[in-house]
């Protein structure tokens, strides 16, 4: 018998997902914690999600489905938050389950830890192959909240399983008064998450971590973004600058700048290498990203404010001071 009461409510996104989201959908219903909601965004899906969202409704009471336009995964995220009423707060992709002790194994732990925020494992399904996630292992020698932000920067892609743990907004349990007044960015199509993540970790006052596989996560490569795509260069110049901000209004935003400078220059070059690299890319098109990286005006106070050495930080820096002449000149250089 469970032994504790509060409501959970689940937020699960959903866009054509009907291979899948029967699957998702059992595994939510089949929770050993029974006082749950479950939020469903349907986000103008065009295939048979909508009406398998209508018919667990019809079957289930603790189902809701709001059906929208379609308007992308964090306004479908921020719309289901808005009509949350349950204490406790988690998140479910909607080609992905849960364990059926997963709320109630993590709201254990949180009652145990008097914790705002329960971390726990993942399975990561690719084709037939399943890993389990041990990110959560680097975790047990952390002793402050700081050395957590550090590690929770919003700065990679998920490239490695364990990554996904920790930028991903699944595989984690909120307490609701840790993420009301925040959202995810609608106008950022990848790193939102990440930066969401960051904000209820510096909102929160303890966190705790279930070294569990409780998620399941089916890696769709159809969804990743293997390639530079037309707006790429965009999101990555957003990222940098929400990133910025929502480091600026923490307390420890001295110590997190030096993470966050080092972050700044890696992705700089993780653009640039992609700007030059792309099939069937003109002489035209990379002009005009170049342009946009080094025109930005938020990008290079942000440069200014950073003292590196070394013959890459030195490119970077002619990069962002130059003159139109001077970024004419490298551009070539990058270029041929």
């Amino acid at each position: 018998m469970n032994e504790f009461h509060e409501k959970i409510s689940i937020v699960v996104p959903v866009y054509q997902a009907s291979q899948y989201l029967n699957d998702c959908l059992d595994s939510l219903a089949k929770q050993t914690y029974k006082n749950i909601e479950v939020i469903l965004v349907d986000d103008g899906s065009q295939d048979e999600s909508g009406n398998i969202c209508d018919h667990i409704v019809d079957k289930d009471h603790r189902f809701k489905v709001v059906h929208q336009e379609n308007q992308g995964v964090s306004t479908a995220r921020n719309n289901g938050l808005k009509i949350c009423t349950g204490e406790y707060i988690m998140f479910v992709d909607s080609d992905d389950w849960l364990e059926p002790c997963c709320c109630e194994s993590a709201l254990k732990k949180i009652h145990e830890s008097k914790s705002d925020i329960c971390f726990f494992e993942m399975y990561v399904i690719e084709n037939v192959e399943k890993k389990e996630t041990k990110a959560l292992a680097l975790l047990n020698q952390l002793t402050t909240k700081t050395e957590l932000l550090h590690l929770t920067i919003p700065f990679r892609d998920g490239d490695s399983v364990d990554d996904m743990v920790f930028y991903g907004p699944y595989c984690k349990l909120f307490k609701r008064n840790v993420i009301l007044g925040l959202s995810f960015f609608n106008d950022l199509r990848y790193g939102e998450d990440a930066i969401f993540n960051f904000e209820a970790i510096h909102a929160a006052d303890n966190y705790c971590f279930l070294h569990e596989q409780l998620y399941n996560y089916r890696k769709n490569e159809s969804s990743t973004t293997a390639s530079f795509k037309h707006d790429r260069l965009e999101q990555s110049i957003l990222r940098l600058k929400y990133t910025y901000k929502v480091i600026c209004m923490t307390e420890q935003r001295e110590e997190l700048k030096l993470t966050y400078y080092q972050m700044f220059v890696n992705i700089n070059f993780w653009v640039m290498e992609r700007m030059f690299s792309g099939k069937g890319k003109s002489l035209k098109k990379s002009w005009t990203e170049f342009r946009k990286l080094t025109d930005d005006d938020v990008l290079k106070k942000i440069w200014g404010k950073i003292h590196s050495k070394g013959k890459y930080h030195r490119a970077l820096e002619m990069l962002y001071s130059g003159n139109r002449l001077i970024n004419t000149l490298l551009f070539l250089r990058l270029r041929y």
